[in-house]
Formats: structure tokens, sequence, C-alpha cells
């Protein structure tokens, strides 16, 4: 499917590998100034070095659809398995907002031309469920079901963010950093609510 999106005549972006994760976090690298005595470049030559694509976008997009489809999956448990009905209502919410950003996310892989392909499959980063966790959550209900939801989902939404900040810092196409700043103020919303029902599953 993701092959069948590439532009006629450019070549596939390679997935990034999972260590891609330490360049997001490292932020942009410092560089050297300029040697006075060196001559300007042309501006044609200056623009043309800088792609619209970097590494740090496919990157970006590929973790946090690996992430979010991860979230799907814990998200899909709440409706048979949630005690308070905050914690339903949020679950479906969430997983609204997590499709429509994957979405969005696999457009920016396919005007990348990167595969739409998770290459992160089988892989356990931070911020992410592992099997533990999953399966913790599918022997759970009620009240206990609930805690386990909020603190699995406060990781997904806190490492999110970081990433999301990391693809601002250091992105290339302003599309993709653009979403990334939508992504970062919608984790900062979502943090808030989490806590808020956090509070009324401890209320318990």
């Amino acid at each position: 499917m993701g092959r069948e999106r590439l532009a006629a005549g450019r070549r596939p972006v390679r997935a990034v590998p999972v260590a891609a994760a330490l360049i997001l976090a490292a932020g942009p690298v410092a560089c050297a100034g300029p040697d006075p005595a060196a001559p300007a470049p042309a501006a044609t030559t200056a623009a043309a070095a800088v792609p619209a694509f970097s590494g740090t976008d496919v990157a970006w997009a590929q973790l946090t659809i690996a992430l979010n489809e991860r979230a799907l999956v814990v998200l899909g448990l709440a409706p048979a398995r949630a005690g308070q009905p905050a914690v339903a209502d949020l679950a479906r919410d969430l997983e609204k907002a997590y499709r429509d950003e994957n979405s969005r996310l696999r457009d920016i892989l396919a005007r990348a031309g990167a595969d739409d392909d998770n290459p992160h499959a089988g892989h356990v980063m931070p911020g992410m469920a592992d099997e533990a966790t999953l399966r913790r959550l599918t022997t759970s209900a009620g009240a206990a079901f609930d805690r386990l939801l909020v603190d699995t989902l406060v990781a997904h939404s806190d490492q999110c963010a970081r990433l999301a900040a990391a693809e601002e810092r250091s992105g290339s196409d302003r599309a993709a950093v653009s979403l990334a700043a939508t992504i970062a103020a919608a984790r900062g919303t979502e943090r808030e609510r989490l806590i808020a029902v956090a509070g009324k599953v401890l209320d318990e």
C-alpha cells in the first residue's frame, strides 16, 4: 500500500530505525559560525541545500504512528472494562483523536515518499504499553483497570509530547512541524484531562 503512494520517479525513503528516537530527543546540533573569509554562497544554492523532508520528519511520523497504534489497542479495551463513565468517555475521545492523527501522519509519510508500513511493529519503546501491561489490562476491570489505563495513557501522552517537541525543534517540512505543534498542544490538554480522571478514579 505504501509503495503505491510513491510519486513517479521518486526514491522511497527508508524506514528510520528505533535509534532515531535518540536523534529526535537530542535536538538540533550546534554548528560552528561562518568563516568571515569564505565567499557567501549563492542564494539558490543555500535554498537547494534545505530538503523539504528530513530523516527527523520521517522518524517522528513513524514513531508517533507506532505509539498511537499501541495506544489504540489499549483504548479498545475500555468499553468492556472501564469502571468509571469518565474513563470510557475519555477512551472514546482519544481513540478518535489518535486515528485522526495517524491519518494525517500517513499523509506526511506519503508526501515524503516513505512507506506507511510500521517499521516499529513488535518493538517496545518509551511510552508504549508492553506485553505485560497489556495482559494486566485484559485481565482487570473496574477501578483496577481505570487506574492502569490512566497510568498507561499518561506515559503515552508524555512520550508523544517529547517527540513532537523534538520535531518542532529539528523538523524540516513545514506541514510536519505544524502538525507536531498541534499534537504537542493536544497532548498537554489530554494530560490535564487524564489527571482529572485519575482523581475521580482514586476517589472511588
